[in-house]
Formats: structure tokens, sequence, C-alpha cells
């Protein structure tokens, strides 16, 4: 057993562990990237491209032994883009490049490069709603390296490695010709490594792999004939997501 003389180290500690926790729900919600249309809003053979920002911020209770700390204020933020291709009319493949940041209290982490893959697939074609599903893969990682622990006298770092997917399902109402209402339910599941160093311990912990249930509903408005803005929200758990975006078709 490992012993730490300092209490206040100890509550560190424990907050360090519990972001383990904290991203599964600080980046559920989709937290890597918005979703968009669950269908292929593409022709076969044509190219998209949507670009960006999302916000979110969740509050997670943590113990630990006799120690009950609660970790507010997890705050992460993304730029993505999106490249995408039809393989045919019904089914686009995408992949997704940028940068997310991640801060809560004791830990801090500037923007780092993210990045993914995805599909979409129309299943189900009607005069003004139409079904399908997204499949979405991403991995992100994130470190801190504090100069001073709590006698301001040492180092302490930790660092944060994930891969996440999301499956969601839902509909896309085209509610006039340039106003697309989308979104439904959608699984997240997680699962990667948590380290830490300290002048008292080194440890390493696996992010056990968790499922949960959210949902999220957008908009999408045509600016073009070709381009578009749209806004997404998303909710699960104790997190929320939102964020707004420009897509391009070519």
């Amino acid at each position: 057993m490992i012993f730490y003389g300092d209490a206040i180290m100890t509550i560190k500690l424990i907050k360090l562990f519990a972001l383990s926790a904290i991203l599964i729900y600080a980046t559920a919600a989709k937290g890597i990237s918005l979703l968009g249309p669950p269908i292929a809003d593409i022709k076969q053979g044509q190219f998209s491209l949507s670009a960006g920002y999302s916000h979110s911020e969740s509050e997670y209770k943590a113990s630990f032994k006799t120690n009950d700390v609660i970790v507010d204020g997890a705050v992460s933020n993304s730029f993505l883009a999106k490249p995408a291709y039809g393989i045919n009319d019904d089914w686009k493949i995408y992949a997704t490049l940028g940068a997310a940041d991640f801060t809560q209290d004791g830990f801090d982490d500037s923007f780092q490069f993210a990045y993914g893959f995805g599909t979409k697939v129309t299943i189900e074609k009607y005069e003004k709603i139409s079904w399908g599903f997204i499949f979405d893969v991403g991995y992100r990682s994130h470190n801190d390296n504090s100069t001073n622990d709590v006698n301001g006298t040492s180092g302490f770092s930790g660092e944060i490695d994930y891969y996440d997917v999301t499956l969601a399902v839902g509909p896309s109402w085209e509610a006039t010709d340039r106003l697309r209402l989308y979104g439904g339910p959608f699984l997240y599941i997680l699962k990667g490594h948590l380290n830490f160093d300290s002048p008292d311990a080194s440890e390493s912990f696996n992010l056990q792999q968790r499922t949960m249930l959210g949902f999220y509903f957008g908009t999408e408005f045509s600016l073009t004939e070709n381009s578009s803005w749209f806004a997404e929200y998303h909710k699960v758990g104790d997190t929320w997501l939102a964020g707004t975006g420009i897509n391009w078709k070519f």
C-alpha cells in the first residue's frame, strides 16, 4: 500500500484519479466532436468538409477511502474539422482532425492534437424524414505538469490518453427547403489510461470501459446551395455540450 504523508497531496492525487471518471462525462456528449445529422447527406463520389467549435462542462463526485471530493468546473473546448467522402448515396465516411483542451481544478492542459474517424449510413428515406446511424471513433491525450506541489518544492505531472466510440441513431427532418432538424439517442463507450508522477508516488490506472446513454439534437440551415450552418446540443449524465460550425459540399 502506498502511504501519502501529506493529506493535501492525497486530495490532489484523488482529484487526478477522479479524472478517469470525469473524462467519461466531460468528453461524452460526444466530447471530441459534433455529430451532425445521423444520415449520409452527400451523394456518391461527393466530398464535404465541416469545421466546428464545441464547449462542454461537467461536475463529478469521487470517493477515495474516507475522502469525498467534488470535482467541478471540468471544461473542454474543441476545434475540429471533418473531411468526408460519399461511398454511395446512402453511405459516407469521414476523418476527424483538430485540437482540444481540458481544464479542471488541479489539471490544466492546453490544446492538444485530436483525431478520429467515422461513418454515417442512411437506413430509410421518406418524403421529409430520413433515418440513419453514426459510428464515430476518437482519440485524445492530455497532460499536465505542475511546477509546485503543496509545499512549493517539487513537481507533479499527470497524463490521460483514451479512445472513445459513439453509436448514434435518429431521424433527420427537412422542416423547410432550407431548414433541417435532427437528433436522437447515442451510446458512448470509453477506454484508456491514466498515469501520474509525484515525489511520493508513481501510478498507472486503466480507464475501465464504460457505456452510457445520452441524447443530442441539432439544426442545420442552408446558406448557399453547397454550404450550411449548424448548431447542436448534447446531454449525458451531468455533462452538457454545445457547439456550432459550417459545412461545405464539393
